[in-house]
């Protein structure tokens, strides 16, 4: 298909050639062939990128967070300009340099930021930082700046997370990558999942970030209480970053097993740094199922996970909190999806016909503009002719 795409210039030129001969200049057809194969091939790949960018989640927790207080400082400036001098003696406009005070005093309004825990520094709102230092129950910590102030000194005021898993404060951040899973599911044996597939299975979409960028990692039919919740956040932020790892549990109420196959289709296998958990339980929040998939090349967690409860027992979403607290650093090994580089992305049939339809329109509109633009075998150098009587 691409080489189609390559055929239709010189097809173009072919029509050109023999049906408009006289009115071309033999560098328009490099005006048209060249141009239409660049426009194939940035058609073609980022098609053929976008089909294979996903989207990962990462965990991490702030470690303080800071007031700049505001504060001026007055900048020492010269500056020139160009005086007018009256004229010499031809009449010209004489002009000399002229140096001048241009001192300024600049003036820094108030700063709040948060940093986390691979030092990563980030503005916030003053809310925010009020909310965060208050979770955090320690004192704010005085920092004096030491700034060349002019008449405002602004200092700093820092507040401190003590390690307290109860009041960390966690954070989601998305970004970007490569996976060519995307676009070859049926090599791993990923079924499409249709809206009504998923509408029948009660099928779950990635949680949206909240206002305070953070993210649920339990997408529930059933009440989980906040601080279980918390509890799964902690684990998302303090392995995220440095065990590459991430976890979602989805609970239904009284689902066929076949429901986690279908929302292990409906993500392509999850992310590559996700362990996903499916469970399923009765009217009495009693286990009817569990079934765990991630990306592992060893699957320890996801078979222990799958057993980590009898048939009918109570829902302990704190026992898994802390099996996973314990084995997490032991056993969690994230895949690296460089492993897929040897699969050949193809692009759908419509990616090819918007490739073909807009490389056609090019050659159209350029072939028309080469006719009409008054550059032909008499005339090659386009100059519009007068004739005089």
């Amino acid at each position: 298909m691409l080489i189609l795409g390559f055929l239709i210039p010189f097809i173009a030129c072919l029509i050109l050639y023999f049906g408009f001969r006289h009115a071309i200049v033999w560098w328009e057809y490099i005006v048209l062939v060249f141009p239409s194969i660049l426009l194939t091939l940035v058609l073609y790949f980022s098609l053929k990128y976008t089909g294979i960018t996903d989207t990962e989640y990462l965990g991490y927790y702030v470690t303080k967070v800071c007031y700049y207080e505001p504060w001026n400082e007055y900048i020492h400036r010269t500056c020139t300009r160009e005086v007018y001098d009256g004229t010499d003696s031809e009449g010209n406009a004489k002009y000399h340099t002229e140096t001048y005070d241009c001192s300024y005093v600049d003036y820094h309004p108030a700063e709040w930021t948060m940093i986390n825990n691979i030092n990563h520094e980030t503005y916030i709102s003053e809310d925010l930082y009020n909310y965060i230092c208050q979770r955090f129950g320690t004192p704010k910590r005085f920092i004096d700046m030491h700034r060349h102030y002019y008449t405002i000194d602004g200092d700093k005021y820092e507040c401190y997370f003590n390690g307290d898993r109860n009041r960390m404060y966690t954070l989601t951040d998305s970004h970007y990558y490569k996976n060519k899973i995307l676009k070859s599911k049926s090599i791993f044996n990923y079924s499409e999942v249709s809206d009504q597939d998923k509408k029948d299975y009660r099928l779950f979409d990635y949680p949206d970030f909240s206002y305070k960028n953070d993210q649920c990692p339990i997408m529930s039919e059933v009440y989980v209480p906040k601080y279980v919740i918390d509890s799964f956040k902690y684990v998302n932020a303090y392995y995220g970053g440095k065990y590459q790892f991430r976890t979602y549990v989805m609970i239904w109420k009284d689902a066929p097993i076949e429901t986690s196959t279908y929302q292990e289709d409906y993500f392509v296998g999850g992310n590559k740094n996700e362990l996903c958990i499916c469970i399923s339980v009765n009217g009495a929040n009693q286990i009817q199922w569990v079934r765990a998939f991630s990306w592992e090349d060893k699957p320890d967690l996801e078979v222990e996970i799958d057993h980590l409860w009898e048939y009918g027992a109570d829902l302990d979403l704190m026992k898994l909190n802390r099996y996973l607290i314990q084995n997490v650093p032991k056993k969690w090994h994230r895949k690296a999806f460089a492993d897929f580089e040897y699969i050949n992305v193809m692009l759908d049939t419509w990616q090819w016909i918007i490739i073909l339809i807009l490389t056609i329109i090019y050659n159209i509109g350029i072939s028309i503009y080469i006719i009409k633009n008054g550059y032909t075998e008499d005339n090659p150098d386009g100059l519009t002719r007068r004739y005089y009587y």
